[in-house]
Order: structure tokens, then sequence, then C-alpha cells
């Protein structure tokens, strides 16, 4: 098992940190709000930002087998701006403007909308959801890098 956690670190690792930020999901919603849905383990948006934990999970373990220095950490941090970037700004936005068509479009097709325009929202991270979502990305790596 430690062989074989060692070979796909890269790979392994994050997706753990994956599944933990979407369990978390699970957890703060159902004692938070007493939403126990299940279905939250696959949904995007929420308590925290499971992509924010996936690329910050991925930067740790560069971090810890390249060292800081590395070019591969290097990009990973950029890209880990701008996945945290977009959580808190780009998908808000979107989130946003699918709420005000889900507003419109009953009053522009007089109540009676075509079929199949369905507009899903999902409403972008706070800056709180994506720092708890860097914590877990630091400490899941740190903990697996601990036990194994």
């Amino acid at each position: 098992m430690r062989q074989w956690l060692s070979s796909y670190a890269y790979f392994v690792i994050p997706i753990f940190s994956w599944i933990m930020a979407q369990v978390a999901k699970i957890f703060i919603k159902g004692f938070l709000e007493k939403d126990w849905d299940w279905r939250y383990i696959y949904r995007s948006g929420g308590m925290p930002s499971a992509h924010t934990t996936v690329i910050i999970s991925l930067c740790t373990v560069l971090a810890y087998r390249l060292g800081t220095k590395s070019p591969e950490f290097g990009i990973a941090c950029i890209l880990a701006s701008i996945v945290m970037y977009d959580a808190i700004n780009v998908r808000h936005a979107v989130g946003e403007h699918a709420k005000a068509l889900r507003a419109v479009i009953p009053e522009v097709f007089k109540k009676n909308p075509p079929a199949g325009i369905i507009i899903h929202q999902s409403n972008g991270h706070t800056p709180l959801e994506v720092l708890v979502g860097l914590f877990i990305g630091v400490i899941v790596p740190v903990l697996v890098f601990i036990v194994t």
C-alpha cells in the first residue's frame, strides 16, 4: 500500500482530499442546517470548496515531494490562485446570472417556458468556504504523509 501510494501520490492524495471535502459538506449541512442529504457528495458549491481542496492538496504534495523551489510547485500555485479566484468571483457571478434568468424566463415566456429549458443554479464560494477548502487541502496530505 505504501509503495502504491508513493507511486501515485500526485493523483491519489488530491482525489482523497476531494472526497474528504465532499463528505465534510454532508456533515456541515447536516449539523448546521439539518439537511442530511448524501447527494452533497457530488454537488459543487457550499462549504468547503472542494475545488480549492484538490488544487491545494496537489500543491502540498508537490511541496513535500519536490520542494517549494520546484517548477511544478510554482505552476500548481499559479493554478491554485486561478481556481480560488474563479471559485469566489467568476462562479459567484454565474450563480447570480442563473438566479436572474430563473426569475426572468417565466415573464419572458408568459408563464409558459418552452420545454427543455432548465437553468441550474450553482452559487460561487464565499472567501470562508475557500479558506476552509485550503485548510483541508493542506491537512489531508500532511496526515496521509504522517500515517504512511
